[in-house]
């Protein structure tokens, strides 16, 4: 009898042992993708539907709208815009009429379940102008739940529902207005008196950026003030330079050259101008057209 009450004893200790160790044990996370790309050259790439890169970036997925991808998708994706004459651009979901669009709610709880916690997404689009589709895709970094730095994760999921296509457009737009009225509400300066408000830079610049043809467009990098010490963004000498930018073809960085469907035709030299309140502005000049 003695013996029989410490077997029982002693299967109900193991018992009691493995459920707390397995209870506390982190879950397995199943949608974990360690490997690379297939090497694939660019004409193959290039010749690609979307539907087709779908199927060659797809490794796991993760429901009826997104997939998880290889851990190089960046790289893949963004030839794949190149190729298609567009950019993989970058966004911020809370900059967009300054509300929060939480696209990684969802996952954020899935990561949870699989005792992970979800430290941010990162959110990229692509427009495929051509074709008029939109790849999107979220870069997500994660790691073990309760243990920072333990078993960190760098992972990229890929929207194949263009749920992504509608904020990454409001977040150029209003990127773009904003950006216009920092430039917009500087001092004028001779030549710009005609530009008196946010208004008129925002037509001139939309009918720059939609007209069709080939043209000249200077990008400025580098912003000079009199006395020639360089200065940044929140110096007037850089307002006045990139002024002249959106007057001369509309845009006022480079990247949104593909943005809007342009491609670059070559480069075709440096460019220094100097303004009528003695800011200095060098930069290249490309040709592009539409």
């Amino acid at each position: 009898m003695r013996n029989q009450f410490h077997s029982i004893k002693n299967y109900i200790i193991v018992c009691f042992t493995i459920l707390i160790f397995t209870g506390c044990a982190p879950k397995v996370w199943d949608y974990r993708v360690t490997e690379k790309a297939p090497k694939i050259n660019d004409t193959e790439l290039s010749n690609m539907s979307t539907k087709e890169f779908y199927s060659f970036l797809r490794k796991k997925d993760y429901d009826i709208n997104y997939f998880f991808s290889y851990t190089d998708a960046y790289d893949v994706v963004e030839r794949y815009c190149k190729l298609k004459g567009s950019a993989l651009l970058n966004f911020d979901l809370q900059m967009i009429n300054n509300k929060y669009i939480p696209t990684t709610n969802g996952i954020s709880g899935t990561y949870e379940f699989y005792d992970r916690w979800l430290d941010y997404g990162v959110h990229y689009g692509c427009d495929l102008k051509e074709t008029n589709e939109f790849i999107g895709m979220i870069r997500l970094e994660s790691h073990l739940k309760y243990h920072r730095n333990v078993d960190d994760l760098k992972e990229y999921l890929i929207d194949t529902g263009e749920f992504l296509k509608i904020p990454y457009h409001s977040y150029q737009d209003e990127k773009d207005r904003k950006e216009l009225l920092r430039i917009s509400t500087t001092t004028q300066i001779d030549e710009f008196r005609r530009v008196s408000n946010l208004d008129d830079l925002v037509k001139i610049a939309q009918y720059k950026k939609t007209r069709r043809g080939t043209y000249e467009a200077t990008f400025f990098m580098e912003f000079y003030n009199k006395q020639f010490k360089r200065v940044y963004s929140d110096d007037i000498c850089v307002s006045s330079c990139l002024k002249i930018a959106v007057l001369e073809h509309g845009f006022i960085r480079r990247d949104d050259v593909k943005y809007y469907g342009w491609d670059f035709q070559k480069e075709l030299g440096p460019s220094r101008t100097t303004t009528t309140d003695g800011c200095t502005c060098v930069g290249k000049k490309y040709l592009i057209k539409k």
